[in-house]
């Protein structure tokens, strides 16, 4: 069996509702994005101009601290 029809197959189990809408999310962002090129405000460009800045200026996490506090920041909501 070929991934397609694995994948298919297994959405037509699938009974929830929002998971199947967050599915259709992620492939309309995948057509989306090999069809035609995103467009950002300029609040997003901004936002990603000091993600970059801060990364230049080492001001990162790793994956697991990252993770870690997004768990603990979720832990508190």
């Amino acid at each position: 069996m070929k991934t397609k029809e694995k994948i298919i197959e297994r959405i037509n189990q699938i009974d929830d509702e929002s998971v199947l809408e967050e599915l259709l999310e992620i492939i309309d962002l995948e057509l989306n994005l090999s069809e035609a090129t995103v467009q950002l405000t300029d609040e997003q460009k901004a936002a990603i101009d000091e993600g970059m800045h801060d990364l230049a200026q080492g001001r990162s996490y790793s994956d697991e601290e990252a993770r870690k506090i997004v768990n603990e920041w979720m832990a508190k909501k």
